[in-house]
C-alpha cells in the first residue's frame, strides 16, 4: 500500500470546530506575513558578510561560461544554480543587499507555505501550525535573510516531501519528484542525502515490495542528472575542501542537533510542565504512527549519514548543510502532536504557543536591530565590520595609502568590498592559507584584488597599516627587517610599519 493510500486512512475526531479552525489559519497565514516583512526589512538594513560577498562577487562575473568555469575553480563549494538565480536578482533589481537576498526570502515564505499545507493535509490546521512554529524555532529564519542558498535548499527538500507525500504515484509524478531532487542537487550538493528518508521508509516495506518506489528511483536519476551537470564542479570541491574550516568529528555530530534548535531544551521542558500541568487521568486516546510521520523521523538520519560522508568523502560538515531536514522534522512533530494530543487541543495549543513566543521573539528582537546580527560560523563579524569601516577614514588621514589583512582573514573582504577606497586595500599571502585564503586567490582571477607578500609589504611599509595579524604574521614581518608600532585602537588590533634604515 502506498504511502498516499494510507494516510488516507487517517480518521479521528477533530475537537475544534471551524471557527477554531479558521482562527489557526488565519495565525499561520499572519505568522508566514510576519517572516515575509521581518526578513525583507533585515535584508534590505543589513551589511553583507564575507561569504555572502563572495556570493555577489560570483554572480556579477561577466558572461555565463565564465562563471561556470570559475566555480570549477574552487571560488565557491556550490553549485551554479543558486548563483544563476542571484544573478538574475541582482540585474533585475540592481546591486544592493535586498536584491541579493530577496531569493532567500521568498524560498523562505514559500517553504513555510510548503510546510504548513504538508502537514495540514495530515492532521489539521492546529498541528500544521505547530509545524510552523517548529521552523520559528530553528536555526532556519536566519537564512532568509541571506544571500547564500540555505533557504531555497529548505524550500526545494519541502516541496519535494509534499510531492512524495501528496501526489499520486504515477510515473508524471514521480518524474516532477526527481526534477526537484535534480534542483535541488544544482543549489547544494548535500541536498541528495535527503533522499535518504524515503530509502529507509521503503527499506520498512521490503516485505510488501521488491523495488524501490517510482518516486525514489525517480530521485535518485535526478541526483545522477544533478552529478552530471555539475561534474566541473565537483572535481572543482576537492581543492576547496582541503584543510576545510568545518571538518567532520564526532562532538561536531553531537551537538548539531542542539544547534538546528538553539532554544529546543528549554522550548521542550516548558512544554512537559504544560502537557503535566494540564493532563487528566483518562483512558488514552491516540493512534498510530502514520506512514508520513515515520518518513518524517527518518530526516533525522541526514546528519549521521552526512557525517560518513564527510569523514571519507568530503571533509566539510556543519549545521546549514543539513538544513533540508528541518521540513521532513516539522511535518513528523505536527503529526506525532496530533496523534497523541489530537483529542484534547488545549495541550497543542499551549505547546503551539510556547514555541511561537520563543521563535517570533528572536525574529522581533532581530528585526529591531539588524546590524548587530553575527553569522553563526562567525562571532563579533558585524562589529568588527563596523569598527573597521570607521577607522578607514583615520588610518587614511595618517598618511597611510595601504590597508593590509592576511589573505585567511574574512574582514579583508568585507572591508574592500564596502570601501570607497577599495585599491588602497591588499591582501597578505601566507604559507599554508587555509580555505579563505585559497578563496580570495581564486577569486581575484575573476574580480580586481591585490595580493602581496613579505617583497611587496617592506617596499610599501611606512605607507602600509596591518590590520588583525596573527602572531606568525607579525613574527614573519620582524624577521623580514620590519620595525612594527601599535597603532592606538582598543578596537581592531592595527600596526603601522616602519622599514629599518638601508633595509
Amino acid at each position: 500500500m502506498s504511502v498516499q493510500e494510507q494516510t488516507e486512512l487517517e480518521t479521528t475526531t477533530k475537537p475544534l470546530g471551524r471557527s477554531a479552525q479558521r482562527l489557526c489559519l488565519v495565525a499561520a497565514v499572519g505568522l508566514i506575513s510576519f517572516y515575509l516583512l521581518s526578513s525583507l526589512f533585515i535584508a534590505s538594513r543589513r551589511l553583507f558578510w564575507f561569504d555572502e560577498i563572495s556570493t555577489v562577487l560570483i554572480a556579477r562575473i561577466p558572461g555565463y561560461a565564465t562563471m561556470f568555469k570559475a566555480l570549477s575553480e574552487a571560488v565557491d563549494s556550490m553549485p551554479p544554480a543558486y548563483y544563476l538565480l542571484v544573478r538574475g536578482f541582482d540585474e533585475a533589481l540592481g546591486p544592493s543587499e535586498l536584491g541579493a537576498r530577496l531569493p532567500s526570502v521568498l524560498a523562505l515564505v514559500v517553504g513555510f507555505v510548503v510546510t504548513f499545507d504538508c502537514a495540514r493535509r495530515l492532521t489539521d490546521n492546529l498541528h500544521a501550525l505547530a509545524a510552523l512554529a517548529v521552523l520559528t524555532c530553528s536555526l532556519l529564519p536566519y537564512y532568509g535573510y541571506e544571500a547564500r542558498p540555505y533557504a531555497l535548499y529548505f524550500m526545494l527538500v519541502s516541496m519535494g516531501l509534499w510531492l512524495w507525500l501528496h501526489s499520486p504515484n504515477t510515473k508524471s509524478w514521480a518524474a516532477v519528484f526527481g526534477a526537484t531532487i535534480f534542483l535541488a542537487f544544482t543549489v547544494h550538493f548535500y541536498s541528495a542525502l535527503c533522499l535518504l528518508p524515503y530509502m529507509l521508509f521503503d527499506a520498512t516495506r521490503i516485505k510488501h515490495t521488491r523495488f524501490p518506489s517510482s518516486k525514489t528511483i525517480a530521485g535518485i536519476l535526478g541526483v545522477m542528472f544533478g552529478v552530471a551537470f555539475c561534474s566541473r564542479q565537483i572535481l572543482g570541491f576537492k581543492q576547496y575542501s582541503r584543510g576545510y574550516w568545518a571538518p567532520p568529528s564526532l562532538s561536531a555530530l553531537v551537538e548539531i542537533f542542539g544547534e538546528f534548535f538553539p532554544f529546543g531544551l528549554f522550548i521542550g521542558a516548558l512544554a512537559l510542565i504544560w502537557v503535566a500541568w494540564t493532563a487528566k487521568p483518562r483512558r488514552f486516546i491516540g493512534q498510530p504512527m502514520l506512514p508520513s510521520e515515520r518518513v518524517g523521523w527518518f530526516f533525522l538520519s541526514i546528519p549521521i549519514v552526512g557525517y560518513v560522508g564527510a569523514k571519507f568523502i568530503t571533509n566539510a560538515f556543519y549545521n546549514r548543510y543539513f538544513i533540508g531536514m528541518l521540513s521532513g522534522l516539522a511535518v513528523a512533530f505536527a503529526c506525532s502532536l496530533w496523534r497523541r494530543f489530537g483529542h484534547r487541543p488545549s495541550v497543542s495549543v499551549g505547546i503551539v504557543l510556547i514555541a511561537l513566543a520563543c521563535g517570533v521573539s528572536t525574529q522581533i528582537v532581530t528585526t529591531l536591530d539588524p546590524s548587530k546580527i553575527d553569522p553563526p560560523s562567525a562571532d563579533r563579524e558585524s562589529t568588527r565590520m563596523k569598527q573597521m569601516m570607521s577607522m578607514e577614514a583615520a588610518l587614511l588621514k595618517d598618511g597611510k595609502k595601504m590597508i593590509a589583512f592576511r589573505a585567511d582573514d574574512t574582514l579583508g573582504l568585507e572591508a574592500r568590498y564596502y570601501s570607497s577606497h577599495p585599491g588602497s586595500y591588499a591582501l597578505l599571502l601566507e604559507p599554508g592559507m587555509k580555505v579563505m585564503g585559497r578563496i580570495n586567490v581564486n577569486l581575484a582571477r575573476y574580480t580586481p584584488m591585490r595580493f602581496w607578500g613579505l617583497d611587496e609589504l617592506r617596499l610599501h611599509a611606512n605607507e602600509t597599516a596591518l590590520v588583525d595579524p596573527s602572531e606568525a604574521t607579525l613574527e614573519s614581518i620582524k624577521a623580514a627587517g620590519l620595525q612594527i608600532r601599535p597603532y592606538n585602537s582598543k578596537q581592531i588590533k592595527i600596526f603601522y610599519l616602519q622599514a629599518n634604515s638601508g633595509t
